[in-house]
């Protein structure tokens, strides 16, 4: 896995200098100026503080891939909503476009040019990239036994569901804290307070799980 590409340089690649002209050495096909493109499209809609819910009328308008974020960008929410907890800097416009261009972005045939770009949303074990990127410390962990003990004496998590343990019906994942003995869920299946982890999967098989290390 290369360099971690992030928003400011390919942001610069519009001028066609400095880190950008790095990143953008070896992409005769013009690839990181079309990101670019796309973030400053991305950048001219706001998105500030938390977020409560993909579906937010703040995020319309905005594609991740080749679809609506509300349809299709949940790794990518819970991700920038760790990040606004731990008090990084991170627009979620520059980290919709980091996604893609450092490969979180789920790819469905043809990789890169696929008309499916975003199609099935993020790989779930893949935010770890951006999670490192940023400093943020985690366990991460498949096995739901292991990750309820982890629940136990953490304050800040991510963890990836198959909707209703059905995998038709695709996979969810979303950021949520732990707040005395209830757990604060964003962007989860519908409630917001939770007494316990079975009422925050609500259902849902587990997947994978990560206890994040946030300076609160």
């Amino acid at each position: 896995m290369g360099k971690y590409l992030t928003a400011r340089e390919i942001a610069a690649a519009v001028g066609g200098t400095g880190a950008a002209k790095a990143a953008g050495a070896a992409d005769a096909s013009g690839r990181i100026v079309r990101a670019a493109k796309r973030l400053g499209e991305r950048r001219r809609i706001p998105v500030e503080g938390m977020i409560e819910d993909q579906g937010d009328p703040r995020l319309a308008g905005l594609l991740y891939g080749r679809y609506p974020v509300s349809y299709n960008a949940c790794e990518c929410v819970a991700v920038y909503n760790a990040l606004y907890s731990a008090g990084r800097n991170v627009s979620f416009a520059d980290l919709l476009t980091e996604f893609e261009e450092n490969g979180i972005v789920g790819y469905f045939l043809f990789g890169k040019r696929s008309p499916f770009v975003g199609k099935f949303g993020s790989n779930p074990r893949k935010i770890a990239r951006a999670l490192g990127h940023y400093g943020i410390a985690y366990e991460r962990t498949r096995r739901e036994k292991t990750y309820r003990e982890l629940l136990k004496n953490g304050d800040a998590f991510i963890a990836s569901f198959i909707n209703g343990g059905n995998i038709f019906r695709g996979v969810h994942t979303f950021f949520f804290t732990r707040e005395g003995d209830s757990f604060r869920v964003y962007n989860g299946y519908g409630k917001r307070v939770c007494r316990d982890f079975d009422e925050v999967k609500s259902g849902s098989r587990f997947i994978m799980g990560y206890a994040l290390s946030l300076p609160f």
